[in-house]
C-alpha cells in the first residue's frame, strides 16, 4: 500500500515579539503542508538563520524589516 505524504514547506519567523514567532509557529505547525524550521527576533538574525536553514519562505512582520539600514 502506498501512503502519499506531502513535502512539508519550510518557513522562517521573523518577528521582534516572542510570544507572536511562538503563535504563529503553533498555528503553522498545525498544518500537514507547513513547518516552522527556524525564528529570528530582527533582520540580521533572520538573514542569518535563512542561510543556515535554507527555507523555502520567510514570514517577516513590517517592524522587523524597518529595523534594517
Amino acid at each position: 500500500m502506498n501512503t502519499f505524504v506531502p513535502m512539508r514547506r519550510r518557513l522562517l519567523l521573523v518577528d521582534d515579539h516572542p510570544v507572536v514567532r511562538q503563535g504563529l509557529a503553533l498555528l503553522i505547525n498545525q498544518k500537514p503542508d507547513l513547518i516552522v524550521c527556524g525564528e529570528a527576533a530582527n533582520v540580521e538574525e533572520g538573514l542569518a538563520a535563512a542561510h543556515a536553514l535554507h527555507p523555502d519562505l520567510a514570514v517577516s512582520t513590517s517592524h522587523s524589516v524597518a529595523k534594517m539600514d
